[in-house]
């Protein structure tokens, strides 16, 4: 909790990195003495526009990344900006899967939907 409090805007979208680093929050495989499958939630509401920008080198960096944690990476795109095409590919290569958050619906159903989704 202390970690994610710490994080500060700066005004662009590393898609790459953040990936990345949470991966490495994860570590390595499930092993039988762990209580919970790790797993990403990924959110964004743009592309990649800091550090790595190439969509093919953003899924492959990350799938190499994720091959031995074997994480599912869930992802949710919010508002018309998202990059909801590298979401679903992302997610899919990653055991698991996108959902667009819609801004015209209620997001707070949509996000209640979604975790039931994930977590039953």
């Amino acid at each position: 909790m202390h970690y994610v409090e710490s994080l500060e805007a700066k005004g662009g979208t590393n898609i790459h990195q953040g990936l990345l680093l949470g991966l490495a929050k994860i570590g390595g495989p499930l092993t039988s003495e762990m209580e919970v499958q790790p797993m990403l939630i990924f959110l964004t509401d743009g592309h990649a526009t800091v550090g790595v920008t190439s969509n093919q080198d953003i899924l492959v960096d990350v799938l190499l990344a994720n091959v031995n944690a074997s994480a599912p990476i869930f992802c949710l795109s919010f508002g018309r900006f998202a990059d909801f095409a590298l979401m679903k590919t992302l997610s899919l290569q990653n055991h698991a899967f996108t959902r667009k958050i819609y801004i015209a619906a209620d997001a707070a159903l949509q996000l209640e939907g979604f975790y039931k989704e994930v977590f039953t």
